[in-house]
């Protein structure tokens, strides 16, 4: 009976040790080579882009874009793709990329302002991913959507 009660306490304590480590060890278990995998790009023919400016007033708070320009579509597509794994955080979302495909499904990507200068966060199918700031502006900027510099609620920084 004692040994019984010993193997239950030591689960016990290593369900609690993992349960609270989790969160500060998340980042070491989270894959950094996975990448977001969108499928062919040439499936895509048409992206809407819409850019929420929390600032704004509710009448103004969002833009939108649009594009059937493959072109432009597939290097969005290619800029999403190089994003890296990393984990996820409850800052609000900024706007929203939805390409169209052939059958006319749509797939949903949540663009949120990211924590570094350099960078710009997506969520994409329950995972977040790091993307370069640069690169990503200008493929919105090719489909005529402007990302904005700054896009938190306190204006303060990326």
């Amino acid at each position: 009976m004692k040994r019984g009660m010993k193997i239950v306490a030591v689960l016990a304590l290593l369900f609690l040790v993992f349960s609270v480590a989790y969160p500060f060890l998340g980042s070491f278990l989270v894959p950094f080579w996975q990448s977001p995998d969108l499928g062919e790009a040439a499936r895509f023919t048409s992206v809407e882009v819409e850019m929420i400016d929390w600032r704004a007033t509710p009448d103004l708070r969002s833009t939108f874009a649009s594009s059937q320009d493959t072109k432009a579509i597939a290097t969005l597509v290619g800029v999403i793709e190089a994003g890296k794994r990393i984990d996820d955080c409850r800052c609000l979302r900024s706007g929203f990329v939805r390409m169209t495909d052939k059958d006319g499904d749509t797939l949903v990507i949540q663009l949120v302002p990211g924590h570094g200068v350099d960078t710009f966060d997506i969520r994409y199918d329950g995972r977040r991913y790091s993307i370069n700031r640069s690169a990503l502006r200008d493929a919105l900027e090719s489909v005529g959507a402007v990302l904005p510099e700054y896009n938190k609620p306190d204006g303060q920084g990326p």
